[in-house]
């Protein structure tokens, strides 16, 4: 998904430079040629022209760049799984992934038809392995790619491989590394020479090209755009190679540190001697850059994984904490509303007093009724949603009367009108119910098997807290 991302990200640039006629159509016209004679020196890259030739796709222009953009898409799954086959953890393996495919910036400013894509690959699938069979048939097949930067990105990957070793006993992993990348690049090298011998190809080698422009040439082109040539691989590769060289010198791996410094001098020295820019950088310094990621993220993970687990259970006790609040605010706030705007239709139906104008009458315009009617509402709400005063049974027994009294009262008001509609309740009445269904009220508090109100109210509240608890032990 991160590779068709980071192609179509570029596709509108990369296909209409690949339209144009310059020089990416020359390993096009070059695949379609390559059993001939030839004296141009990009005849050294052999392998892309010959798969296009192998599979047909060197046809026409559009099917070479199809088999460019397969090639690409294929880059970052195949490399995925070489590490993952060495690291054995995918969170290490997706780590690193991320960290290539954000911060490398060839990824997505790359143009079809060149067979870098192909170069990187090998590089880094040579970079990524332990096993010295993979290192050598990929460093191998990335020098009949593009031999002259997979030269030197195989030197820069042989510093790289010295400076994680202890030493150059041939047990070790980075000795057998080196001496599968020194013999695959000899190998390669052979080959390619029988390739010059049988199809009589006389190449201007770049080394040629170099000496005959002179030092002069190149250092005019750096002098135009100096800070460019500096930030030619992106703010995000630049920032986290050198903190992968700070973190290095801050635990004192003196070596580690020199070596990358070292490989990072190669790729912008071999960048100042050419006019490509990025696509030499990007090849030379590809496998350093992935195995130094690998390295870096293998060492660090403990740590991250410290932490990231530390984090992530603060999170999860804040998410709860909050979900379990929200919870009791909603449950709160519906029993409370609830119970308001059922007294509230009551009083409007003369359900308190005989007659509603009988309560204008008593209370006048002050609207007492309602302003305690809220209050009992907001009493009955904070009991839900705070522990202390849920937790405090003096004060929950209070509310519990609160709740239970009015409904009650309104309750019995409501047969009242049914049954006797004409003979009104005395003053007696009134104040002797309100007794009556006070003391009932306490006595269904008191009595457990009888608690009204703690079955709307106190087990959803309780429900609610001990899921939290539970979450917490979780």
């Amino acid at each position: 998904m991160i590779g068709l991302f980071l192609f179509f990200l570029n596709a509108t640039s990369t296909l209409s430079a690949a339209l144009a006629g310059n020089d990416v159509e020359w390993y096009a016209v070059f695949s379609q040629e390559l059993f001939q004679s030839n004296f141009s020196y990009i005849a050294e890259s052999i392998l892309l022209p010959l798969i296009a030739k192998v599979v047909g796709a060197n046809a026409s222009g559009q099917s070479y760049r199809l088999l460019c953009g397969f090639i690409i898409l294929l880059l970052l799954p195949l490399l995925t799984l070489c590490i993952q086959h060495t690291l054995r953890n995918l969170a290490k393996t997706l780590l690193v992934v991320l960290l290539f495919a954000g911060s490398f910036r060839y990824l997505w400013v790359y143009q079809l038809g060149f067979p870098d894509p192909l170069t990187i690959l090998f590089i880094t699938i040579a970079a990524a392995s332990n096993g010295s069979l993979f290192i050598f048939l990929s460093i191998f097949f990335a020098a009949l790619s593009h031999f002259s930067m997979a030269t030197v990105a195989a030197a820069a990957l042989i510093i790289l491989h010295y400076a994680r070793g202890q030493g150059l006993s041939l047990r070790t992993e980075p000795t057998q590394a080196m001496l599968s990348i020194v013999i695959g690049l000899l190998a390669g090298r052979c080959f390619l020479a029988l390739w010059y011998f049988v199809f009589e190809y006389n190449l201007h080698s770049r080394f040629t090209i170099v000496a005959e422009n002179g030092i002069g040439f190149f250092f005019d082109l750096y002098e135009k755009s100096a800070q460019a040539f500096w930030l030619t691989p992106g703010i995000a590769f630049l920032a986290i190679f050198l903190a992968m060289i700070g973190c290095w010198l801050y635990q004192q791996k003196y070596r580690l540190a020199v070596g990358l410094i070292v490989a990072l001098c190669l790729a912008y020295l071999a960048m100042f001697f050419t006019t490509d820019g990025l696509r030499v950088f990007a090849v030379i310094v590809s496998g350093v850059y992935v195995r130094a990621l690998m390295l870096a993220v293998d060492a660090a993970y403990p740590t991250f994984h410290k932490v990231y687990w530390q984090c992530h259970t603060k999170i999860k006790d804040i998410v709860s904490n909050y979900l379990i609040t929200a919870r009791l605010v909603l449950a709160g706030l519906v029993i409370a509303l609830g119970w308001c705007l059922i007294l509230y239709r009551a009083k409007g139906k003369g359900l308190f007093i005989n007659h509603s104008s009988l309560m204008a009458e008593i209370v006048g315009e002050f609207r007492i009724f309602d302003l305690a009617l809220i209050g009992m509402g907001l009493i009955i709400f904070f009991a839900i949603m705070l522990s202390s005063w849920c937790n405090n049974k003096k004060v929950f027994v209070v509310v519990k009367i609160i709740f239970i009294v009015p409904l009650a009262f309104v309750a019995i008001q409501f047969f009242r009108q049914k049954l006797a509609p004409n003979e009104p309740l005395t003053t007696a009445a009134l104040a002797a119910c309100v007794v009556f269904m006070a003391g009932i009220s306490f006595v269904f508090a008191k009595i457990s098997l009888l608690r009204p109100f703690e079955v709307l109210c106190q087990t959803t509240a309780d429900f609610l807290r001990s899921s939290l608890q539970d979450t917490r032990r979780s």
